[in-house]
């Protein structure tokens, strides 16, 4: 019984790691082929946490922060996660506040468009588009 849980164990570890490999791989070459911003939106669509994103894309060394910082602005990353990623990954205000000014620059129209289009949904975070916090009962209304 212990060798099927330790079999059972590093089967799931090398799994966890080949998919982590997978979408690794695929950030890269999207990068190289078509750039941050595609690179960063297919990342977001696969789940992958703004955090992480960060992380990976931080070593790569012809990408300034201020280019990662405007793509994940540019693909709808809401700013707290912005934040919360750039200060786990040692990234100072003051990118963080060019990479901000980058994506006015560059992506203000797509932003605005992507913003109307559909809320930014991002892993573990359910977002109920329609969720009121008033109650709407008939007998409220006057």
């Amino acid at each position: 019984m212990k060798k099927l849980t330790v079999a059972l164990l590093l089967l799931l570890a090398c799994v966890t790691a080949a998919t982590a490999d997978d979408w690794t791989r695929a950030f890269l070459d999207t990068y190289a082929a078509k750039g941050i911003d595609e690179a960063v939106v297919n990342a977001l669509s696969e789940g992958i946490a703004p955090d992480l994103l960060i992380k990976t894309a931080l070593p790569l060394e012809e990408l300034k922060p201020e280019e990662l910082i405007k793509a994940l602005y540019c693909a709808l990353v809401p700013p707290a996660y912005i934040r919360d990623g750039a200060t786990a990954n040692n990234i100072t205000d003051e990118i963080v506040q060019n990479g901000y000014e980058l994506a006015l620059a560059q992506c203000a129209e797509e932003m605005e468009e992507r913003a109307t289009a559909a809320p930014a949904v991002l892993p573990g975070k359910a977002v109920s588009p329609g969720a009121r916090t008033g109650n709407a009962s008939p007998s409220n209304f006057e």
